[in-house]
């Protein structure tokens, strides 16, 4: 079961891209796919119950990052399970009131949970109960049209002369060389010459492609996309160094705040929801952060961010 349709997703990315731009390419999605890899390393599960410590937790990991919440209830069939689900209601401090289930593939389990009365606990990744697709669909775009302008680089590198064979004997004898040139051969010998034509003139004219040096850019291209990933990086909480002179810095002198803050705030809204679990259901799961840092950053003695929070 998706977290969202094909008309939800379109509505959404209508009020985001203009209807002009195409993103919807093998490219967008093969970042999608690597950003969402990279985001979820941001994030720990400790003490999972037997039950979701396998690829369950993939499951989990997809619903939190993309639909940013699940419900977390127990049922006689399975035990203590997540799912997907919608809000409603709304609690005196118009938090959701109800959790509302519809599987498919299980009918027996759908139900309109109550959230007050403890019939079911929210595992929320974020305070606004919003998944993190938006940042990774943002940066994806990016990198997609980036993507394709070095592919263009690439291909025009291949262009730097044309050559122009005036008979057929100078065109097959051009082939044959670059033939052998192109299997990796540093000296090509033949024993064909070119010989001037009857009028004295060369039989080959070779014409340089304009600017083709000025306008070479691969290697901008290639370091604006690792910008673009570091930035992601920096966005999501991998540790990073948004800086152009790295070769003048170390470890001890970067500042990763940057990177922890949204990090932080997600580990923290897991934490808080997991106590909440804990104390329903007698567990003792909780979210802590993969990478350390040491400078600027969290504090890695914050129980709560660490995952300790009782």
């Amino acid at each position: 079961m998706l977290p969202y349709n094909m008309e939800n997703i379109d509505e959404f990315a209508g009020r985001y891209q203009p209807n002009t731009r195409m993103i919807n390419s093998k490219a967008f999605w093969f970042w999608v796919r690597a950003f969402f890899g990279r985001a979820i390393s941001v994030i720990d599960f400790n003490n999972l119950i037997p039950e979701w410590d396998d690829d369950t937790e993939d499951t989990l990991y997809y619903w939190l990052y993309i639909n940013g919440f699940v419900g977390v209830f127990d049922t006689d069939k399975y035990g203590l399970i997540f799912q997907f689900g919608n809000l409603n209601g709304r609690d005196i401090y118009y938090r959701p009131a109800n959790f509302q289930v519809a599987n498919a593939i299980d009918p027996s389990i759908n139900k309109n949970y109550s959230i007050e009365k403890g019939d079911c606990a929210l595992l929320k990744l974020t305070p606004t109960y919003c998944g993190i697709y938006d940042i990774i669909q943002y940066y994806a775009e990016k990198a997609a049209m980036l993507d394709n302008d070095i592919n263009v680089s690439l291909e025009n590198l291949k262009l730097t002369k044309v050559v122009v064979a005036k008979n057929k004997a100078a065109a097959e004898t051009l082939k044959k060389i670059v033939d052998l040139a192109n299997a990796g051969q540093s000296l090509v010998v033949t024993d064909k010459l070119l010989p001037d034509d009857k009028d004295g003139n060369s039989p080959l004219s070779i014409y340089d492609l304009p600017n083709i040096k000025n306008s070479y850019v691969l290697s901008d291209q290639l370091h604006d996309m690792k910008t673009i990933i570091d930035m992601f990086d920096a966005e999501i909480g991998i540790p990073t160094l948004l800086n152009d002179k790295r070769e003048r810095l170390v470890s001890s002198e970067a500042d990763y705040s940057a990177s922890s803050a949204r990090a932080a705030i997600w580990v923290r809204t897991l934490n808080k929801s997991f106590n909440k679990i804990n104390k329903l259901y007698g567990t003792n799961m909780s979210a802590s952060l993969h990478y350390q840092y040491n400078q600027g950053g969290v504090d890695n003695g914050d129980n709560e961010i660490n995952g300790n929070s009782d």
